[in-house]
């Protein structure tokens, strides 16, 4: 079994505890669980994107200090449409967010090369969207109300997804069968992470569950397999995040703090903050690791 999902599975058991013996805490309680989950939402959460410029370097879009500039200049070129964009049209931007946050964790956390690869593209990168939607209508409705998307848009979401889950289900039992009687190592991975990333989403609250998968499952497996690409030793991944994590935390605390401290609250700019990030860098991880692409 992988590191990474070791360690997600050791998470998952220590908040068991922690929820049974603070339960309370878990009831909507959105200010103190952004402090419990401050760090590890910067590291690896945010720092899982740091790595681009290696990457970029490493597809050879980055050979000169020019294209380095331009490909900078680019990233946060995306990111800035994609903060303007949702604050003209939230149920747009919303929409998008969920869609490219799907595609992106389908894309990043997969680990079969061939036999089903795209196949499970689709369930890695839907079951974390589409399951704390099903399980958790009034949590989601709050959050959602919190990104500016309006009451009839949401409602209409949820209705559609209802039926989305119900079919994505129905065929992931299917996946998952297929994949026990050709149980291979990558099979087995597949099997378990799949399983507890439903669990995950369907015992917590959204936002916790959220949190426990961005930062302790996606974002460290994403390090893990560019450690391992990039040729890099496990402190100069450490040394190498830290620049564009920083300069990415000072950003978007002088956003929140001097530009729309008034008309954006905390979850909104987490939740914008990621939207804005992951678009290009989805489109590099979408270059990078789908073959032949």
């Amino acid at each position: 079994m992988r590191l990474d999902t070791k360690l997600f599975i050791f998470v998952i058991f220590v908040f068991l505890i922690f929820y049974y013996n603070q339960s309370y805490f878990f009831e909507n309680n959105f200010s103190d669980k952004l402090i419990l989950f401050l760090v590890p939402l910067i590291w690896p959460g945010l720092a899982h994107g740091s790595l681009d410029v290696l990457i970029a370097k490493k597809l050879k879009i980055i050979i000169t200090k020019n294209q380095l500039y331009f490909f900078i200049l680019g990233y946060l070129s995306i990111s800035l449409f994609i903060v303007l964009l949702w604050i003209i049209t939230p149920n747009l931007s919303l929409s998008m967010f969920l869609i490219i946050s799907a595609v992106h964790f389908g894309i990043s956390d997969t680990i079969q090369k061939k036999n089903f690869f795209y196949t499970e593209i689709f369930f890695r990168g839907f079951v974390p969207i589409s399951t704390p939607i099903y399980f958790y209508n009034e949590e989601v409705k709050f959050i959602f109300s919190r990104l500016n998307a309006d009451e009839i848009f949401i409602n209409n979401l949820i209705i559609y997804n209802d039926i989305f889950f119900i079919i994505l289900i129905s065929l992931l039992i299917i996946f998952l069968f297929f994949q026990i009687i050709n149980i291979k190592k990558n099979n087995f991975d597949t099997f378990i992470e799949v399983q507890l990333i439903i669990f995950t989403f369907y015992f917590f609250e959204p936002f916790t569950a959220f949190c426990l998968y961005f930062c302790f499952f996606h974002s460290l497996r994403h390090l893990l397999i560019e450690k391992e690409t990039l040729n890099i030793s496990f402190m100069k991944l450490i040394v190498s995040t830290i620049p564009i994590t920083l300069i990415s935390t000072i950003g978007i605390s002088l956003l929140y703090f001097f530009i729309l401290q008034d008309n954006l609250n905390y979850l909104s700019l987490i939740f914008i903050s990621l939207s804005a990030l992951t678009v290009p860098h989805m489109l590099l991880i979408n270059k990078y690791r789908i073959p032949k692409n």
